[in-house]
């Protein structure tokens, strides 16, 4: 396993290189789709129209619709890199002898505790693309009492790097049973 993903107490962590990656294919799969809408209002083009409003405005619009158009959609790919990358940069996870840390947030910060105890359950969801991109979904679920499972939490970390996935899921779950035998025994 890659060094780099290994989870140790008192380090945070962001969702991996590949995590990101998957992020960018994720959203350069919409900007594909716009760009063959795009692709197909041009091709249909309805002269007829264009030509009016080109003329009332005074430039040919059928020269400047495709440029528009790709133009539009090569900011519209920037502006998801960019959304994944401060994603990358400012989603981390720190895993303590006590609880699971999550910070997110660029703008509005956000950190949430949970603590170990109240671990129920780690699973882990993977569709066909997160499979050959090699990450998935880690759901992490709890128990805000353990006598009440009808206030049961979740949190979820999406595009996460698969192998970062089973580690984490071995470092709670572990924890977690340890936690509650000894406040079994309290």
């Amino acid at each position: 396993m890659n060094t780099m993903n290994t989870i140790q107490d008192g380090l945070m962590y962001t969702f991996g290189v590949k995590g990101f990656i998957a992020k960018i294919v994720k959203s350069m799969l919409l900007v594909l789709l716009i760009l063959v809408i795009v692709i197909v209002i041009i091709g249909q083009r309805n002269h007829e129209v264009v030509m009016q409003i080109g003329s009332m405005v005074g430039i040919s619009l059928s020269t400047w619709i495709p440029i528009i158009g790709i133009g539009a959609t090569a900011l519209f790919a920037l502006i998801q890199i960019v959304i994944a990358w401060i994603e990358y940069l400012t989603t981390k996870f720190q895993v303590t002898e006590n609880a699971l840390i999550v910070k997110k947030g660029f703008l509005l910060k956000q950190e949430n505790s949970f603590p170990l105890r109240y671990i129920n359950n780690v699973s882990h969801n993977r569709g066909i693309l997160d499979q050959i991109l090699g990450v998935g979904t880690c759901v992490v679920d709890m128990v805000s009492d353990e006598k009440d499972a009808a206030h049961a939490d979740k949190v979820s970390f999406d595009d996460m790097d698969q192998g970062m996935i089973e580690e984490l899921e071995n470092i709670l779950l572990t924890r977690a049973q340890a936690q509650k035998i000894v406040v079994a025994r309290a």
